[in-house]
């Protein structure tokens, strides 16, 4: 599903990663760890190949960093869902909006439109607030929402990046409780978190990025 082998990483002359390899099977739950400007961004934006390897192979799926071409990179996008900290919605649009413009904007017809996106927002139980501005939801609100628009195009992964950064330890547990919810119905999930206690209190496998390195931790023992 996921592959890095041998990938190092360096810009401006600033070392991230040094001859990483890691494997993600299809549908595991995954935490990347590490402290603050460790690379746990980095990786995510490797993974969907916002930028490429110093050295080495970034694979997704059938996706390969040294052979993918910039035209063919929409292809990769629509195979993953992406969220962010900051939710980063359209606050000029209305909530089913949000959803429509990003599926639009990876080819899905105005038919599988509509349907993806009440499909969706059911799911992380938004529906009532389709209509709704993006400035009358709440924090959890906003993230369930970016929650919805990723898993709206039936992705292989969900890459989501500090998803509980910006939300109380209780709206924390009810996105990881959504996003375990979504890794059984099958889909892969690769979370970067600085939050141990939700770790510890949703155990899976966890990575942690050290010495510009990949490697296994426990994660009862964090």
């Amino acid at each position: 599903m996921i592959n890095c082998k041998n990938v190092s990483f360096a810009f401006d002359d600033h070392v991230i990663f040094t001859d990483v390899n890691l494997s993600i099977e299809k549908g595991e739950f995954v935490y990347i760890v590490g402290e603050t400007g460790c690379g746990k961004t980095t990786l995510m934006r490797l993974l969907y190949m916002d930028v490429m390897p110093t050295s080495g192979v970034v694979k997704v799926d059938t996706f390969s960093s040294s052979l993918l071409r910039k035209r063919k990179l929409h292809q990769l996008r629509r195979k993953l869902g992406i969220i962010f900290q900051d939710y980063k919605l359209l606050d000029d649009r209305c909530v089913y909006e949000n959803i429509t413009f990003a599926l639009q904007a990876v080819g899905f017809s105005s038919r599988d439109m509509k349907m993806q996106a009440i499909q969706a927002l059911t799911q992380v139980g938004l529906i009532h607030r389709r209509n709704s501005p993006i400035g009358e939801l709440s924090g959890g609100e906003q993230q369930r929402l970016s929650i919805a628009r990723a898993i709206s195009k039936d992705p292989i992964a969900i890459l989501a990046d500090e998803p509980t950064g910006n939300l109380d330890p209780a709206t924390s547990a009810d996105i990881l409780t959504l996003l375990k919810k979504i890794n059984l119905g099958g889909t892969t999930i690769l979370l970067a978190t600085h939050n141990y206690e939700l770790i510890r209190k949703f155990p899976a496998r966890t990575i942690a990025i050290r010495n510009y390195k990949c490697e296994e931790l426990d994660p009862l023992s964090l």
